[in-house]
């Protein structure tokens, strides 16, 4: 597993989510759970009222995530969320 990319200075967060990405193997996807990973690791470094600028890339073997959760393929069933 690969994880890369990067995530703004705290002074570069906005009070909307709008720059926030994951791609797994290079597909858009939605995770509240990494999410919410990324968010716990900027509590103390930005307001609450605010949101991080963060691009990262997750590389895997596909045979762990299960792309076919949602219809529009956004969101995507790890195998294992704890181990990213």
């Amino acid at each position: 597993m690969n994880i890369y990319g990067f995530a703004g200075k705290p002074e570069a967060a906005k009070k909307t989510r709008g720059d926030q990405f994951f791609f797994v193997n290079n597909r858009f996807i939605k995770s509240p759970y990494l999410h919410h990973a990324v968010m716990s690791a900027f509590t103390d470094i930005i307001p609450q009222d605010s949101f991080p600028l963060y691009v990262l890339f997750i590389e895997l073997d596909p045979a762990h995530i299960d792309i076919n959760v949602h219809p529009t393929k956004q969101e995507i069933k790890f195998e294992d969320e704890k181990i990213i």
